[in-house]
C-alpha cells in the first residue's frame, strides 16, 4: 500500500523455507484461506498459535453453517490480521465473498469493519482511510487492539495519498495512548513497515515517494 505500486492479483505463492519466519507466516495465511474455504478440515491445527487456531475453526464453522447466527467478529478479526499481509489480493477476496455470502447474518457493525478489511485487502489507500476513520467515529468504546488495529490501518491509508496531515491528526486524537510517535507503526497491510514521524519538518523516514529523508 505505501509504495503506491499496482496490487498483484496472482494466487499467493510461498517458498517453504524451514528457518525463515516470513516462509511459515505465508504457509500459515495460506492454511487459513484453505480452512476458511472448506478446502480442508479446519479442526486439524497447521498454525502455531493455538488461539489462532480456535478462531479459525470456529469461524469455518460459522461460514458453513451461518442461518440465523451471529458472525463472530472477533474471530473474524484475529484471523484476518494473520492473513492481510501474507496473501494476494485476488485470495484475499474470496475470504470477504464467503463472509459477503451470509449478509443476512451479518449486523451493520459487522458491515462497517469487513469494509475496512476489503480495502486493506485490496491495498486501497483511499477506501481504508475512510472505513477505518468511520469505525472510529462510530464506536468511540473500542478495545485498546481494535482502536490499534484502526489508527495504524488510516494512517497507513492516508500516507500512499501523500496526506501526511490527515496521518498526523488521526495519530495525535486516537493513537497517542498506545504508543510513543518516535517508536513508528507496523502496518497490518504491510507488516513490519515502519514509518518514523520525528522528523522536525513533518517528513517520513522512509522510501515512499512522499517522505523527506532527513
Amino acid at each position: 500500500m505505501l509504495s503506491g505500486l499496482s496490487p498483484d492479483d496472482d494466487e499467493t505463492a510461498v517458498t517453504p523455507a524451514r528457518f525463515f519466519v516470513g516462509s511459515r507466516m505465508g504457509l500459515e495465511a495460506m492454511w487459513l484461506r484453505d480452512a476458511l474455504l472448506h478446502r480442508l478440515d479446519a479442526s486439524e491445527q497447521f498454525v502455531v498459535s493455538p488461539e489462532l487456531h480456535e478462531h479459525a475453526r470456529v469461524l469455518a464453522e460459522w461460514l458453513d453453517n451461518c442461518a440465523g447466527r451471529a458472525l463472530p467478529l472477533r474471530s473474524l478479526l484475529l484471523v484476518a490480521e494473520a492473513m492481510l499481509a501474507e496473501l494476494a489480493p485476488r485470495d484475499l477476496e474470496t475470504i470477504w465473498t464467503a463472509v459477503r455470502g451470509c449478509d443476512r447474518s451479518l449486523s451493520a457493525r459487522d458491515r462497517e469493519w469487513l469494509e475496512v478489511l476489503e480495502a486493506i485487502g485490496r491495498r486501497d489507500g483511499r477506501e481504508t482511510a475512510a472505513a477505518s476513520r468511520a469505525v472510529l467515529a462510530a464506536e468511540p468504546r473500542l478495545d485498546p487492539a481494535s482502536r490499534r488495529f484502526l489508527v495504524t490501518a488510516g494512517m497507513l491509508g492516508s500516507l500512499p495519498q501523500c496526506n501526511v496531515t490527515d496521518a498526523r491528526d488521526l495519530w495525535l486524537r486516537e493513537g497517542r495512548s498506545w504508543l510513543s510517535v518516535s517508536d513508528g507503526i507496523v502496518s497490518p497491510g504491510c507488516r513490519n513497515y515502519r514509518v518514523g514521524w520525528g522528523l522536525p519538518d513533518g517528513g517520513i523516514r522512509t522510501g515512499h515517494p512522499c517522505g523527506r529523508r532527513p
